[in-house]
């Protein structure tokens, strides 16, 4: 049941950084900060602007004015009026880097990575030796799952600078979606010989050790990642996930609080935790958890899961109604889970729908044609119904198997 879904809603870990986050982090050297304007009142702002358009009219063909107002709507998140004072700054210079580089760093999160790419590129014709741009064009070619060519941008940027930790660490990433996880362990081992403090380099380290078996070697990680930034909650979702893969449910569920109150409203944390009392047998404070992820996760793979593994408790209730109800809805959620039309089998079976369960095996077993497991339950069912010579077909695919 939950236990049994290695690769279902349980499988994941969600990290702490990825590269949307590096790109919020990391602002063009050229550009004034951001956070140069937070807290100013709205006269300020308006005095601020007032003064940025003045400036303007005073010098229309000024690409120096135009990023300098583009910076002012990044600041007060007008996304497509900074986007249009990059362009205007542009039309003035084309080959002005600030301009280029902050209109691509705002293509790309607003999902545009290949408008975002051009400007990246136009930045490395006019000066090949800008680390930056390699490094955001790699976020680009990453957000489009372009891994070679992001590897290669990292790759680039880190003949210019070999110590630039954030090329480091995002070609661990890149490495990672690879399965390639030793060199991602290296990256992630240079990244934080770079900088040694940065939270989310350790969160992703963790990551990769857990997917290699190195539970302890990830827990570590994620203790440092947390010691550095005690308030991020998906920290402690990976480090419960990683208490619960090595066995320590009572740890998990201590982790997963800690995460839910940092952040409550984000399912896979209740997900997580439903998984691990499931483990302890306390299957009402599973049911309970599912109804939370249900109620603040709209993915529907994850609400797949929910479902799925709600209806896993009520089957532990001997409420197998209530299970059969809720593994319909997780199928409707995602037609292409196996684990589901077994689970949903073995309710069938245990309120005597034979064909029913009989069906859903099938379905199984199209999905996952080389699960043993699957071909002795149906088989079990043919001997019952007396069909033998489908249950002897059943039997010699599990001796070929076995």
């Amino acid at each position: 049941m939950f236990a049994e879904g290695a690769n279902g809603a349980f499988s994941e870990f969600e990290p702490a950084s990825g590269p949307a986050r590096q790109r919020m982090d990391h602002q063009p050297a050229q550009e004034m900060s951001i956070s140069a304007l937070a807290g100013r009142s709205d006269a300020d702002l308006g005095g601020e602007l007032a003064f940025l358009n003045h400036t303007i009219e005073q010098n229309p063909d000024s690409a120096e004015a135009w990023a300098a107002r583009a910076v002012f709507h990044r600041a007060c998140r007008n996304v497509a009026g900074a986007i249009r004072d990059y362009s205007r700054a542009l039309r003035a210079d084309p080959s002005h880097i600030p301009s280029l580089l902050g209109r691509g760093v705002l293509l790309l999160d607003d999902g545009r990575p290949n408008d975002a790419i051009c400007d990246f590129t136009e930045i490395i014709a006019v000066d090949p030796e800008y680390e930056d741009a390699y490094l955001c064009r790699a976020w680009a070619h990453e957000s489009g799952s372009q891994l070679e060519a992001a590897l290669a941008d990292y790759g680039a940027a880190l003949a210019i600078d070999p110590f630039l930790a954030e090329a480091h660490y995002g070609r661990g990433n890149v490495l990672r979606e690879r399965e390639d996880y030793a060199l991602a362990l290296e990256s992630f081992d240079k990244a934080i010989e770079c900088e040694p403090a940065r939270a989310e380099f350790y969160n992703n380290r963790g990551i990769v050790k857990d997917i290699l078996l190195d539970h302890a070697g990830a827990q570590a990680d994620y203790s440092r990642s947390v010691a550095l930034d005690p308030a991020d909650a998906t920290t402690y979702n990976n480090r419960g996930y990683s208490c619960s893969l090595s066995g320590d449910d009572l740890k998990a569920i201590a982790d997963y609080d800690r995460a839910i109150e940092r952040d409550p409203d984000c399912g896979i944390f209740y997900l997580n935790r439903a998984n691990s009392r499931y483990r302890l047998d306390d299957y009402d404070q599973a049911i309970i958890d599912c109804d939370r992820a249900l109620e603040n996760d709209v993915d529907p793979a994850k609400r797949a899961g929910a479902f799925c593994g709600r209806a896993d408790c009520w089957y532990m209730k001997d409420r197998y109604d209530l299970a059969i109800a809720d593994y319909d809805r997780a199928i409707e959620l995602k037609k292409d889970e196996a684990r589901f039309y077994r689970n949903r089998a073995d309710a069938h079976w245990l309120v005597d729908n034979d064909d029913l369960a009989i069906a859903d095996y099938t379905r199984a077993i199209a999905l996952s044609p080389r699960d043993i497991d699957l071909y002795i339950g149906r088989c079990a069912l043919f001997l019952r119904r007396l069909r033998l010579f489908c249950a002897l077909k059943d039997l010699w695919r599990i001796v070929r198997l076995a």
